[in-house]
């Protein structure tokens, strides 16, 4: 699973380029390539714990369900104190796409899975049950299957036409 979990860094970068026209999507973009620092940066010095790690990336995933879900509120924030017209527009412009909201669906499907993992960590260590099933068979092949389709969704989410601010005033097609 190592080398799936830093895939995503790549395609985001890759994605930055792309939707560099559109200011919704470059918030958005910037928004995760953010959040993915965050958890590339507290994940690996987490990682030897263990009840305490699937906590950590349970609030992980709540914190990128809040920075996605909460773009709007975040640039208006940002533009309140920095007075940056991007940030302005972004709060402008912003719309939940139906692939920001997929997204949001596979953190949450983590979450979920990493939630129940860690209750399961904790059971295992208290003596409650004797084994780790969600642990063993369940959380590896899931977590993978979130990085695929996370990736997957950001390029699709780059695949579809952005309408760029247009700033050659000699364009005359709409």
């Amino acid at each position: 699973m190592e080398f799936v979990v830093f895939l995503n860094l790549p395609i985001y970068i890759i994605a930055l380029f792309v939707v560099w026209g559109s200011v919704n999507g470059r918030w958005f973009i910037l928004s995760l390539l953010f959040l993915e620092s965050i958890d590339m940066t507290l994940l690996p010095l987490f990682a030897h714990l263990q009840t305490p790690y699937y906590a950590l990336v349970v609030l992980l995933n709540a914190v990128f369900l809040i920075g996605v879900l909460g773009r709007q509120y975040w640039a208006s924030v940002l533009f309140k104190y920095t007075r940056i017209q991007y940030f302005s527009e972004a709060t402008r412009q912003y719309a939940l796409s139906p692939h920001e909201a997929a997204i949001c669906l596979l953190f949450f499907m983590s979450l979920v899975v990493n939630l129940v993992a860690g209750i399961e960590v904790w059971l295992y260590l208290s003596y409650f049950i004797d084994n780790t099933f969600v642990v063993e068979y369940i959380l590896n092949p899931v977590q993978i299957l979130v990085h695929i389709l996370e990736c997957l969704v950001v390029i699709a989410y780059i695949t579809k036409p952005f309408k760029a601010k247009r700033t050659n005033k000699y364009d005359y097609i709409n």
